[in-house]
C-alpha cells in the first residue's frame, strides 16, 4: 500500500513509548483510527469500530500513566500491563473476545447489520484489557469462520492483502492480518481451527502461532470450539510481541474441559535461549508428489537454508500421507459444529408451540434460549449495538 502508518514498530516498543510519555494511549487510538480510515476502504479488515469505548478505555491508562511519580513506577506498570495503550483489533468470530461493547455479526447475514450482542465479557478479552490493550474495533472473518479466505458478503467484498490488492490476506484471520501487515496496528487478535492463524501470517509475512489446545482460555460463555480445533492467540510483527502475548494471556480460565500444557515461569526467558541443534524434515511438494508452485518451493528452498545455517539439520522426506485423508476429518468437525450453532440459532428464532400445551412456546423459547448459549451465544441472536452509531459498521 502507498499509505505510510503513524507507528511502524512493533506493539512491545509502542507500550513502551507510551509508558516513556512519547505518546499518550488516547494520541495512539486517535492515529491508529486515522490510519484505518485512510486504509480500510482498499482492504476491507476492520468491520466494526468503537471509538467512543476505546477513547474511554485510552482515558483511563493514561491516567495510570500519569500517577506514575518516576521511571521505577512506569516500569512497574509496563511490568503489569506490558501492552499498555497498544490499539488492538478482536476477530468478529469466537466467544472467547465476547464484549458487550462490541457485537459480532461472524461474517454472517444470519446476524443482520447490528450484529449480536454479547451478554459478557470472555475471559481472552479481560485478560487483553488487563495486559493494556485498548479494544477499539473487530475485524473481518469469513462466514462463521470456515474458510481459509476472508470473503464475506456481510462485509460487502472480500479483505485484501496489503502486499496486492489482486490477492487475498487468507483466513480466518484475514481481517486481522491485513491490518496488522498494513501497519493499521502492531498487533491483532486471530483464532485457528485449521490453519485460520498460520495461513493469513503466511500470506501477509506475519508471525502467527496456534498455541496447544487448553493452553489459551475459551470461556466462559463455552468450554471449546469446534471439539477443541479452535484456539485464539495474535498475529504480530515480531517474535516478541508473540510471546509477550503469550505472556500476558495464557491459561485455562476456570471450567476448562482440558488442563493447560505445561508452561514455562517466563516465556520471554524461555525464548531467549537458543534451542538445541533439531532434525526438520523439509517437504517441497504436495503429499501426493505433485509439485508446489515455484515461487514457493524456492521460499521454502531458501527457509529450509536459513535454518542449516542456523546448525539445524534439514533433510527432504516424504510423508506417505493423501490430503484427503488429512482434511477429511478437520472438515468434518468444521461443519458438524457450525451446522450446529446455525441449527441452533434457527430454532431459537422461530419457537413453535406444541397444539394442545399450553405455555409450550416459552418452553420453546426457553429451549432455544439454551441451545444458543451453549455455543456462547446470546439468548436473543440479534441485538442492537449498545453504543456507537446506529448499525456500527465502517464505511
Amino acid at each position: 500500500m502507498s499509505a505510510t502508518p503513524w507507528f511502524n514498530g512493533d506493539a512491545t516498543a509502542l507500550a513502551q513509548s507510551i509508558a516513556r510519555g512519547e505518546c499518550s494511549a488516547q494520541q495512539a487510538l486517535q492515529r491508529t483510527l486515522a490510519d484505518v480510515a485512510v486504509m480500510n476502504p482498499a482492504l476491507n479488515a476492520v468491520c466494526l469500530l468503537r471509538p467512543e469505548v476505546a477513547q474511554a478505555t485510552a482515558a483511563e491508562l493514561d491516567a495510570e500513566v500519569a500517577r506514575c511519580s518516576d521511571a521505577a513506577a512506569r516500569t512497574a506498570l509496563l511490568r503489569r500491563r506490558p501492552f499498555l495503550g497498544v490499539p488492538l483489533l478482536i476477530k468478529d468470530v469466537g466467544p472467547a473476545t465476547a464484549h458487550p461493547d462490541f457485537p459480532s455479526r461472524m461474517g454472517s447475514r444470519v446476524f443482520g447489520l447490528q450484529g449480536l450482542a454479547w451478554p459478557g465479557m470472555g475471559a481472552l478479552a479481560q485478560r487483553y484489557l488487563d495486559a493494556g490493550f485498548v479494544i477499539f474495533g473487530r475485524s473481518t472473518s469469513p462466514e462463521m469462520g470456515v474458510s481459509p479466505s476472508t470473503e464475506a458478503v456481510a462485509y460487502g467484498g472480500p479483505t485484501r492483502s496489503p502486499w496486492s490488492a489482486a490477492h487475498s490476506a487468507g483466513g480466518s484471520s484475514g481481517g486481522a492480518a491485513a491490518a496488522t501487515a498494513s501497519g493499521m496496528v502492531s498487533i491483532a487478535h486471530a483464532n485457528d481451527g485449521a490453519g485460520s492463524i498460520r495461513i493469513p501470517a503466511s500470506a501477509c509475512g506475519l508471525i502467527g502461532l496456534k498455541p496447544s489446545r487448553g493452553l489459551m482460555p475459551s470461556g466462559p460463555l463455552v468450554g471449546e470450539g469446534w471439539g477443541g480445533l479452535a484456539i485464539d492467540h495474535v498475529l504480530t510483527r515480531s517474535v516478541r510481541d508473540c510471546v509477550a502475548a503469550l505472556q500476558a494471556t495464557a491459561g485455562a480460565d476456570p471450567g476448562a474441559p482440558y488442563a493447560a500444557p505445561a508452561q514455562p515461569s517466563n516465556w520471554l526467558d524461555a525464548v531467549a535461549v537458543p534451542p538445541p541443534p533439531l532434525r526438520i524434515a523439509l517437504c517441497n511438494r504436495f503429499f501426493e508428489g505433485d509439485a508446489v508452485h515455484p515461487e514457493v518451493a524456492r521460499a521454502v528452498a531458501a527457509f529450509a537454508r536459513q535454518l542449516q545455517a542456523l546448525g539445524h539439520e534439514v533433510e527432504e522426506a516424504a510423508p506417505e500421507l493423501v490430503t484427503l485423508d488429512v482434511v477429511r476429518p478437520v472438515i468434518q468437525v468444521v461443519a458438524v459444529g457450525t451446522a450446529m450453532v446455525l441449527q441452533d440459532i434457527a430454532k431459537a428464532a422461530r419457537p413453535r408451540a406444541h397444539a394442545g400445551r399450553a405455555g409450550a412456546s416459552g418452553v420453546g423459547r426457553a429451549a432455544g434460549r439454551w441451545r444458543l448459549q451453549r455455543h456462547g451465544l446470546p439468548a436473543c441472536p440479534v441485538h442492537a449495538a449498545r453504543r456507537g452509531s446506529p448499525d456500527g459498521r465502517v464505511p
